[in-house]
């Protein structure tokens, strides 16, 4: 014989359930905007590149001339890129090697960068420089290129690499 009596139990007829029921959508709501906007707002930073810190940042090129460029918040471009650099394929390297100041600020895409400077040495000479340089999860690194023409001497490029890292 099959039983037919089975009690069922409706909770929605009770106080208790009628009393946790608000509760429990705002609850759920909460739950959903919550992880809504968790997931919006890490794939936004992941796509920025959530290992590019803002501030300042100090390095060397090749024998150890001095870098120092800043990032903003966000971490969107290089700021007040200076480099000092002097190329040797034209001779011996002057005492303090010349700074490069780079005037426009350089758009971080992909994790990279690029940039260039030139000084002019009145009208016999001048020196080209293209910075490249990538951010990764331990810092930055990337090429300086610099072309140096000097009427007497012609034209010559020289290319050294440079690492940087956030100031502590």
């Amino acid at each position: 014989m099959v039983r037919t009596d089975v009690a069922i139990l409706d909770f929605s007829r009770s106080t208790s359930s009628r009393q946790w029921w608000p509760l429990m959508r705002r609850v759920s709501l909460a739950c959903v905007v919550a992880l809504l906007v968790a997931g919006l707002t890490g794939r936004g930073i992941a796509f920025a590149g959530t290992h590019i810190a803002s501030g300042s940042y100090t390095g060397a090129v090749g024998p150890g001339y001095p870098l120092t460029f800043s990032v903003p918040f966000p971490a969107s471009s290089v700021d007040d890129l200076v480099v000092s650099f002097d190329e040797t394929c034209n001779g011996s390297p002057a005492l303090t090697p010349p700074r490069f100041y780079f005037k426009k600020t350089l758009s971080i895409n992909d994790d990279k960068f690029s940039g260039t400077s030139k000084i002019k040495f009145g009208t016999s000479g001048y020196d080209d420089l293209l910075l490249e340089g990538t951010f990764s999860k331990s810092g930055v690194s990337g090429t300086v290129k610099s072309t140096s023409f000097i009427k007497s001497l012609g034209t010559c490029t020289e290319t050294e690499n440079f690492t940087a890292a956030l100031k502590k």
